[in-house]
């Protein structure tokens, strides 16, 4: 999203989220920024013969961003939490972006799109500050 253009930025360049410190997702659980969780459930897709395939991943991920988007500017409300999966050598790895809140929708005839199911993780990995692998 663009901010307002001003003198100093005329085109408008930047981000303008809004990032929240923390988040209540239940009774018990407060997600914050650097927090180990698990994501499980989320999107799937449904085949002709009836069987689903989720686009759920395995293992721990840690948040590094929670964002509450404005309603009139995506598709489904909900707020989107921005994490980043650990292996389990403890090597951040590949990001994602994964609505937690708002409504269940039917999209495209075979996806449904539902918000992620979110816990704790049960034993939190030792994130290594290792750089991403190159490609050669």
């Amino acid at each position: 999203m663009a901010v307002t253009p001003t003198p100093d930025n005329p085109n408008g360049w930047g981000d303008n989220r809004n990032l929240l410190d923390e988040f209540k997702y239940s009774p018990n659980l407060i997600l914050r920024p650097g927090d180990s969780i698990r994501v499980k459930e989320g999107p799937f897709f449904e085949r002709q013969d009836g069987t689903t395939t989720s686009m759920a991943f395995r293992g721990n991920a840690v948040i590094e961003s929670i964002e509450d988007p404005p309603d009139d500017k995506v598709q489904v409300p909900g707020v989107v939490l921005h994490i980043q999966e650990v292996t389990r050598g403890g090597v951040r790895w590949a990001f994602h972006a994964c609505r937690i809140t708002g409504p269940t929708r039917k999209a495209d005839g075979i996806m449904t799109s539902r918000p992620f199911k979110v816990t704790k993780a049960r034993k939190p990995h030792v994130v290594h500050d290792v750089p991403f692998p190159r490609a050669v």
